[in-house]
């Protein structure tokens, strides 16, 4: 979305912001199992392998980072990355690396420090096309 000047009479408009290759295999089978006396039962099935690549990003941008506009209540956190060279859609986010204890502090003077051998938790980027 782009911001547009007030005198268009639009708040915002869609823009093309890159190039994505689309590629894939759709399956669909329709029977009729039964059809007599009445009664007809049939089956659909349908099965899709899609992929997608995102090729080129606007501006020479190599990432581009979407809120998920579904949530207010988040829409200043990233939910989505489009990297070039990656699938769209990705989720984004940072890994739990776990929490500190109060033991694994010590105290000193007006300040808490880090005791020694406990590791150091770091927020880790992470991206995904599918379930860790």
């Amino acid at each position: 979305m782009q911001a547009c000047l007030y005198s268009t009479g639009y708040y915002s408009a869609m823009k093309n912001v890159g190039k994505v290759r689309n590629s894939g295999l759709e399956f669909t089978l329709n029977t009729i199992n039964i059809n007599r006396n009445g009664f007809r039962w049939s089956t659909n099935f349908n099965i899709a392998f899609n992929k997608n690549k995102v090729l080129e990003l606007a501006e020479n941008q190599t990432s581009l980072l979407t809120s998920a506009y579904f949530d207010q209540t988040y829409n200043s956190q990233p939910t989505y990355i489009a990297k070039k060279g990656y699938s769209m859609g990705m989720m984004y986010g940072y890994m739990y690396e776990g929490t500190y204890k109060y033991e694994d502090f010590y105290k000193s003077g007006d300040t808490y420090v880090l005791r020694p051998g406990v590791p150091l938790l770091l927020q880790r980027e992470q991206h995904s096309a599918g379930y860790a």
